[in-house]
């Protein structure tokens, strides 16, 4: 169709004739409209009201001229066309429109770093900056948000923040020194038996020095500074909050065991899924009913990308419980020795978790009453005390 606008008031269909100079004399003595008009020497085409068709049949048949009717021409083929066209252009803008509308909004905000303050609390400040989901991110000033962070936020001595894409990443440095200061306790005491190593002292008085044995609960720092004259004699003693680093050299012993007959879970091919859908928080979830311990967990996190690019603020959690036959083996001897390995293997990146240096330690099996038992006898240092 050369103009799909032109007909939209009536419907036309398209006829053809090829006595051209008769079919003319036709139209014009009986005040037809003709549209479109092709003319030559042979025929003639051209569109008519399909009000004036079944007239001009009669006409024609009367004046022995031959005629044949075509294609259509109104609004329902004009709807046709647009379908093929113009409705697929529509829907391109409107995807572009969405596309550029949702690259231009932060979708997600991530915060790193914080221990002390909760994610609750910065979401509530950024709250208060017109920082949420959804904002836009011309509205968000990164530079200025660093400062107002550090600013406003006692304990964050460093604050890096970034718009990367439709995300907001808040990365943040806490300064712990300031807060061990704020909930240190009045005075620092020793939590085990051992000897000092070295100390550190920030504020308050020791009693002890390095060398010194110490056992549970004997104080170390207390609470008390004494401020003499440059005589060395004591003018005035100051209350003040504890605060030293403390190392002790001490010996403990962690005892592991395991029978020889136990009991391990075996799956099955049976399995039961569950579905929770996050939006910020849970708003939808399906999970089976589990009635018993026979199951093993596993737990997946899917994110959700709109146009393969945008991270949404929504995801998913697929859950899949695995059906467990629990069955009874015997160990040897050496798997005992093995299994329990594992597990003083699991105690060690504890202690080096909570800071111990691990200076040495002994390890010794033996079998009493069907039960492989391991001791481990661990020389540690670290801070053994009670202060944070």
């Amino acid at each position: 169709m050369d103009n799909p606008f032109l007909f939209l008031s009536k419907r036309y269909v398209c006829i053809e004739c090829s006595n051209a100079d008769r079919i003319i004399r036709l139209f014009i003595n009986n005040k037809i409209e003709l549209s479109e008009l092709k003319y030559n020497k042979e025929y003639i085409t051209g569109y008519i009201p399909c009000s004036d068709y079944k007239r001009l049949c009669i006409l024609c048949k009367k004046a022995r001229i031959r005629i044949q009717s075509g294609s259509y021409k109104g609004p329902a083929e004009l709807i046709s066309h647009l379908k093929q066209g113009w409705y697929y252009i529509f829907l391109l803008s409107i995807t572009a429109i969405i596309y550029i509308y949702l690259n231009s909004l932060i979708l997600t905000i991530q915060i790193n770093g914080n221990y002390y303050y909760t994610d609750e609390l910065i979401t509530d400040y950024l709250k208060t900056k017109s920082i949420t989901l959804f904002s836009k991110r011309k509205d968000c000033d990164a530079e200025k948000l660093n400062k107002d962070i550090r600013k406003d936020f006692e304990y964050v001595v460093w604050c890096d923040s970034q718009i990367n894409g439709n995300n907001l990443n808040i990365n943040l440095l806490e300064d712990y020194t300031s807060l061990n200061e704020r909930y240190a306790d009045d005075s620092i005491k020793s939590k085990v038996y051992g000897k000092i190593e070295s100390i550190m002292l920030k504020s308050g008085t020791p009693l002890k020095k390095i060398g010194d044995e110490v056992v549970p609960g004997e104080e170390i720092i207390i609470s008390e500074s004494v401020i003499k004259n440059i005589y060395g004699e004591e003018i005035t003693k100051v209350d003040e909050t504890a605060d030293a680093d403390i190392r002790i050299a001490f010996t403990t012993k962690v005892i592991f065991s395991t029978p020889l007959n136990i009991e391990i879970k075996q799956k099955t091919n049976k399995i039961k899924r569950g579905l929770d859908i996050y939006a910020k928080t849970k708003f939808f979830s399906y999970q089976p009913y589990i009635y018993d311990d026979k199951y093993d967990i596993i737990t997946e996190k899917v994110d959700i990308y709109a146009f393969g690019k945008i991270k949404l603020p929504i995801y998913i959690n697929t859950t899949k419980y695995y059906t467990t036959n629990k069955i009874s083996i015997t160990l040897s001897a050496e798997e005992a020795q093995d299994l329990l390995l594992e597990k003083a293997e699991l105690k060690d990146k504890e202690y080096i978790l909570k800071g111990y240096n691990i200076i040495d330690k002994n390890t010794d099996f033996y079998i009493k009453d069907d039960e492989v038992i391991l001791s481990v006898t661990y020389n540690l240092s670290g801070n053994a005390t009670d202060s944070r």
